[in-house]
């Protein structure tokens, strides 16, 4: 039965019922480079990295250079063009890279900017290796779970402020999806879809001092352990960060009043299953995101991207 994968991350891909498996063991972060004489360019490059892979600041950073491939033009799709692939160690030193291969050995780059998540999803789609919720063909329950928090307190550019109130209603449904990237068919069906809301056991807490703001968080995060994808409407650059800042102010502020079992759930939270983003919209930075692996779905951004000609986005008008 093939593994289903949930989500990815910079490091990691999150398949469902299994660990966190390492994103190096299947890609590795690349650039592309080319010049006129894509060959003798590449050339001249692999003889000053070999010589100098352990002492220059920038080459140091190269772990490999791929061979010459041939590659349609982004620009003109009548001409091709001789490339190869830059490796790098790490995904941010990708754009660092780039600039003194152009100025110091006369080298064009391309694919330099596009982030390192979605580069990875791309080439192991291309290859066959992943596809992000492709079932094969066959039916999968997902366990979803809605989650909504609410403050009292809340101060504009501050993200540790008291969870007053945190509800979270988990549910299951069914899935069956195929791609084929040769004929371009893309399948995905709901065959059994999510209960009605009224059917839905909905769990609401409501926090009038730290101990009981720490016991329901614990439960919260508990009962995320056994989610395939977290979910809720501006979830990503409210409810998640606000989730992530309270818990790292616990960590910090209350120390004292956490048994064992409450530091090391919050701080295997924190550590593990979120990871800081940011939100771009038509190549403008949003927000500031905290992702919670393995799957989260924002309908606030899934509205923006369907429907882009709304003027608000907020839930009420959205679901008046």
């Amino acid at each position: 039965m093939a593994d289903l994968l949930l989500g990815a991350s910079p490091e990691f891909l999150y398949y469902q019922h299994k660990p966190p498996t390492p994103l190096r063991t299947l890609h590795q972060p690349y650039f592309l480079a080319f010049a006129k004489d894509t060959h003798k360019a590449r050339t001249t490059l692999e003889k000053a990295w070999t010589t100098q892979k352990d002492t220059h600041p920038k080459l140091s950073k190269i772990t490999d250079l791929g061979p010459t491939e041939t590659y349609q033009s982004f620009t003109d799709f009548t001409k091709k063009r001789d490339v190869f692939k830059v490796y790098t160690t790490e995904p941010y030193l990708v754009p660092e890279l780039s600039d003194p291969l152009f100025f110091d050995h006369h080298l064009n780059t391309a694919e330099h900017d596009i982030p390192y998540q979605q580069r990875a999803l791309i080439d192991l789609a291309a290859t066959n290796q992943a596809w992000i919720l492709d079932t094969h063909h066959q039916t999968k329950t997902l366990k979803v779970m809605v989650y909504d928090i609410e403050t009292t307190q809340y101060q504009e550019g501050r993200n540790d402020i008291p969870i007053d109130i945190l509800g979270y209603a988990p549910f299951t449904l069914t899935i069956k999806s195929s791609h084929d990237l040769q004929t371009e068919d893309f399948h995905f069906d709901i065959p059994t879809p999510p209960p009605h809301w009224t059917d839905v056991d909905i769990t609401q807490t409501m926090a009038t001092n730290v101990d009981d703001e720490i016991h329901h968080i614990l439960q919260f995060i508990t009962a995320t352990n056994d989610c395939d994808i977290l979910s809720g409407h501006n979830t990503l650059s409210f409810d998640n960060v606000h989730l992530h800042g309270r818990i790292t102010w616990l960590l910090t502020h209350c120390h004292d009043q956490l048994t064992k079992n409450e530091t090391d759930a919050f701080t295997t939270f924190i550590n593990d299953q979120c990871r800081p983003d940011k939100s771009f919209h038509y190549g403008v930075m949003r927000d500031n995101l905290i992702q919670i692996y393995p799957s989260c779905f924002d309908t606030y951004i899934a509205a923006r991207k369907f429907y882009p000609w709304l003027d608000d986005y907020r839930l009420k008008a959205l679901a008046p």
